[in-house]
């Protein structure tokens, strides 16, 4: 009799514990399937975080760049061959600006770029890769006065 009750006690434990396993394995799929969802998601997360912060670097370029205004009174014209030679470097500018008694935010407003450009071509020791407006308007800005320059600044 001992032996028939200890019999059913380990079939009745056998079967609890085979449904046990099959509840367990569809829990385990669906923390399995969540898992890679939580983890998909944080991806994408990270993919339109990163977009957005290009973006805003983006915009924030954008919305320098459209502060700066060039200025309203011409520049001296330059001939092509007059710019084709000047080749300028961060000490060409400091120069120039001190001898118009400039800021570097005024300088920055006669060459249509912003103060920091202009702080970044004076720090750098080598010949400038300017872009050809810059350039330009720099090129036309030595030939030009202090009373000029404050007259231009001032419109």
């Amino acid at each position: 009799m001992a032996n028939m009750a200890k019999l059913l006690k380990d079939e009745i434990s056998r079967i609890a514990k085979r449904e046990l396993r099959a509840d367990t394995a569809l829990i385990k799929k669906d923390t399995a399937r969540l898992k890679r969802d939580i983890a998909d998601l944080k991806r994408r997360l990270n993919a339109v975080e990163r977009d957005n912060r290009q973006l805003a670097k983006q915009a924030a370029k954008t919305k320098t760049v459209e502060k700066v205004k060039a200025p309203a009174a011409p520049l001296p014209t330059l001939t092509e061959d007059e710019l084709k030679r000047f080749r300028p470097t961060g000490q060409t500018i400091v120069i120039l600006r001190n001898k118009l008694g400039l800021t570097q935010g005024e300088l920055g407003k006669l060459m249509g770029v912003t103060a920091q450009s202009v702080y970044q071509y004076e720090t750098r020791e080598d010949r400038l890769n300017l872009r050809p407006p810059t350039k330009a308007a720099l090129a036309s800005i030595r030939k030009i006065g202090k009373r000029q320059a404050r007259k231009m600044l001032e419109e």
